[in-house]
C-alpha cells in the first residue's frame, strides 16, 4: 500500500510550477461553467421557449465554440497565449452579466453564438500555454493534470449552481461571470515572475518552412482519428443514456451514477496510470485508449444486464484516461513552435465538432435503424481508427530510426 501511495505521489512530482498554475486557472474557470448546464432549463422554464428552440441554442453555442477555438489558436500565434486567456475570460464575464436581460429568442440566439466564440477562445490558449511551459517528455502528465482540473471544476460547479438557481437562474450566470473574472485576475498574479522557457522545437526545419495544419497530412490523419474518438465517447450525451433506459432498463439515477463513477475513476487513477505508462509514445497510448473506448461502447449490445453495463464503464473510462491526454500530448509535440497556437486551435476545434456530430449521429442511427446499430457501427469504426493510429506510430518510429541511422553515418 505504501509503495502504491509513493507511486501516486510521484505522478504529480516534477511538473513545472507553471503547469500547476495553468491547471489552477482552468479549475477556477470550469468550476463556474454553468451556462450550458442550465441553459435548457432556463430557456424552457423561465423564458417559455420550446425544447426545439432550447436545443437550437446549444447547437449555436457549439458552432460558436468551433469558430472560437480556431480563432483563439490563430490569435495565440500573434498575441501571447496568457493574454488570449485573459481576453476570453474578461469578455465571457461581461457577456454573462448581460445574459439575464435578454429575453427574445432571436436576440438570445445571436448572444449565445457570440458567447460560444469568446468563451472557447480560452481552450486553445490554455493548452498552447501549457505546452510552451512544459518539456515535451512531461506532456502526458501535464495534460493529465489539466484534465484533472477540468473534471474537478465541472463536478463542483453544477453542484453549487444547482443550489444557487433556487434563488433564480440569474445567480448561476453571475457565479459563472465571477469565476471568469477570478480566473482572469489569477493569470497576471500567478505568472508575474514566470517567463516562458524556450524549449527546443521538435522540428527545427520548421523555422524556415512554416507548417500549417491544413497541409500537414499526418496531422490531418491524426485529427480524423481524434474526431472518431469524440464520435464514440460523446454518445453518453445522446444514445448511451437512452439505450441504458430503454434497452437495459436502468434508471436515470443509475446513468448519473455511471457518469459519477467515470469522473471518480479519472480523478483517482489517471495521473498514476499515465506516470506508469509514460515511457510509451503518445500515439501508442492514444491507440490503446481508443481501442478500449471502442470496445467499451461497441460491446454494449452483447448483454442487457446491469453488471455488463457497469463493467463496460470501467473499460471505456480506462480508454478515455489513456487516449485523451495522449492525444493532446501528440498535438502539442507535433506542432511547430512558431505555429503552436494554430495547431492547438485545430485540435480543440476537432473536439468541438465531434461534440456536435457525435450525439447527432448516434441519435440518427438509434432512431433510423435500431438501438444496437449505434454500437455495431461506432465500435468497429473506433477500432479501425485505433489501428490507423498504431500504423501512424510505427511509421513515425521507422522514420526516427532511419534519421538516427543517417546521423550515425554522417558522424
Amino acid at each position: 500500500m505504501r509503495r502504491l501511495f509513493r507511486h501516486y505521489q510521484s505522478a504529480f512530482r516534477g511538473l513545472p510550477p507553471a503547469i500547476w498554475l495553468l491547471s489552477c486557472v482552468m479549475f477556477i474557470n470550469r468550476s463556474g461553467s454553468l451556462v450550458l448546464v442550465f441553459l435548457s432549463l432556463y430557456t424552457t422554464q423561465k423564458l417559455g421557449f420550446t425544447p426545439i428552440q432550447a436545443g437550437s441554442l446549444l447547437t449555436l453555442y457549439g458552432c460558436g465554440a468551433i469558430l472560437g477555438t480556431l480563432f483563439g489558436g490563430w490569435l495565440c500565434d500573434r498575441v501571447s497565449a496568457l493574454r488570449v486567456q485573459m481576453i476570453s475570460l474578461i469578455l465571457s464575464a461581461s457577456l454573462l452579466l448581460f445574459l439575464e436581460f435578454i429575453h427574445s429568442y432571436h436576440n438570445l440566439a445571436l448572444f449565445i453564438g457570440l458567447l460560444g466564440i469568446v468563451t472557447e477562445l480560452f481552450r486553445p490558449a490554455n493548452v498552447a500555454a501549457l505546452s510552451s511551459f512544459c518539456p515535451v517528455d512531461l506532456y502526458p502528465r501535464a495534460f493529465g493534470l489539466n484534465r484533472l482540473a477540468i473534471n474537478f471544476g465541472t463536478s463542483i460547479g453544477p453542484a453549487i449552481g444547482g443550489y444557487m438557481v433556487q434563488f433564480g437562474y440569474a445567480w448561476a450566470f453571475r457565479m459563472d461571470a465571477l469565476t471568469c473574472l477570478l480566473a482572469a485576475l489569477a493569470i497576471p498574479i500567478f505568472f508575474r515572475n514566470l517567463q516562458t522557457p524556450s524549449h527546443s522545437d521538435n522540428n527545427p526545419s520548421e523555422t524556415v518552412i512554416k507548417r500549417v495544419p491544413w497541409r500537414d497530412k499526418p496531422y490531418l490523419f491524426f485529427l480524423a482519428c481524434y474526431f472518431a474518438l469524440g464520435l464514440v465517447i460523446f454518445q453518453f450525451f445522446a444514445a448511451y443514456p437512452i439505450y441504458l433506459k430503454e434497452q437495459v432498463q436502468l434508471s436515470a439515477r443509475t446513468f448519473g451514477n455511471f457518469m459519477a463513477l467515470n469522473g471518480l475513476l479519472i480523478v483517482a487513477f489517471e495521473m498514476a496510470l499515465i506516470k506508469k505508462w509514460e515511457h510509451l509514445s503518445s500515439l501508442k497510448m492514444m491507440a490503446f485508449g481508443l481501442a478500449l473506448v471502442a470496445l467499451g461502447f461497441g460491446l454494449l449490445p452483447l448483454n442487457r444486464s446491469f453488471g455488463w453495463a457497469l463493467s463496460l464503464v470501467f473499460i471505456w473510462t480506462l480508454g478515455e484516461i489513456f487516449a485523451a491526454p495522449a492525444a493532446a500530448s501528440f498535438a502539442a509535440s507535433h506542432a511547430p513552435k512558431k505555429g503552436r497556437g494554430l495547431y492547438m486551435g485545430w485540435f480543440t476545434s476537432t473536439f468541438s465538432i465531434s461534440l456536435l456530430a457525435g450525439p447527432a449521429l448516434g441519435s440518427y442511427l438509434y432512431q433510423r435503424f435500431s438501438p444496437d446499430s449505434v454500437w455495431y457501427v461506432l465500435g468497429p469504426f473506433g477500432l479501425l481508427c485505433s489501428a490507423g493510429i498504431f500504423w501512424m506510430d510505427r511509421k513515425n518510429t521507422r522514420k526516427k530510426a532511419a534519421a538516427a541511422q543517417n546521423d550515425k553515418m554522417v558522424i
